[in-house]
């Protein structure tokens, strides 16, 4: 005897499956719209009014906007966030992608595996210590100045984070050491995936360290898809 499906069954079982997804999805949806997506649609609403913070909110208009692209000081906040954009993803990607190559260079051993702990426990760190503690080496007295005495430069020691013209790059050389592990991680498990005869192939062709990293590396790390770390 022959037996017919139910095509309505299939179908609830489908909308069953979808519901579920959904309801696992729904609790981390929920916080990220509250704690993210939430502030987000209410600081565009805020751009609108003039406001203190405690005061009555008053209608503004564009005015807000306006300033933001016409008094030098909201112009100068804009161009040390991009700065600090450099900073913070530029650099640890590019860092990151020398610093994979090198490593991969290396024989597997000790000395590899501990320049592979030594780039990523910035990221296992917790950024309040990391913070306090670049606060400590970047202080007058702190182990920067105590260096640049002892190699004899002592003229160019200052208080780090208080100087206008070297707090932001101060800041951001924090960014890259704590995202530079990330980063190193990410390359070196794409350059993993990379085919190891086409390496083998290149050398065979003559091509030096530099050839090769810009023949396979490259070409090969586009293919892999990069994935932000979570907030």
């Amino acid at each position: 005897m022959s037996t017919i499906s139910n095509p309505l069954g299939t179908g609830g079982a489908s909308r069953t499956r979808q519901w579920s997804a959904l309801l696992w999805v729904a609790p981390g949806f929920g916080m990220y719209a509250v704690f993210v997506l939430l502030p987000m649609v209410q600081s565009v609403q805020y751009s609108f009014y003039h406001w203190d913070g405690v005061g009555q909110a008053t209608p503004a208009g564009l005015d807000n906007w306006k300033a933001l692209v016409t008094q030098p000081e909201l112009l100068h906040s804009v161009e040390h966030a991009f700065v600090l954009i450099v900073f913070y993803t530029v650099l640890p990607v590019g860092l990151g992608l020398v610093a994979a190559t090198l490593i991969r260079e290396l024989r597997p051993g000790p000395f590899n595996t501990v320049a592979r702990v030594l780039l990523f426990v910035p990221q296992v760190l917790p950024l309040v210590a990391a913070g306090i503690a670049w606060t400590w080496m970047y202080s007058s007295d702190g182990l920067v100045n105590q260096i640049l005495r002892a190699v004899g430069l002592g003229s160019h020691t200052r208080a780090w984070l208080g100087d206008f013209t070297f707090a932001l790059p101060a800041v951001g050389v924090i960014g890259v050491w704590v995202m530079l592990g990330f980063c190193t991680v990410l390359m070196l498990a794409g350059i993993g995936k990379i085919d190891p005869s086409l390496y083998e192939a290149a050398r065979l062709d003559g091509a030096g360290r530099f050839r090769e990293f810009l023949a396979v590396t490259l070409p090969g790390l586009r293919r892999e898809p990069c994935a932000p770390p979570s907030p």
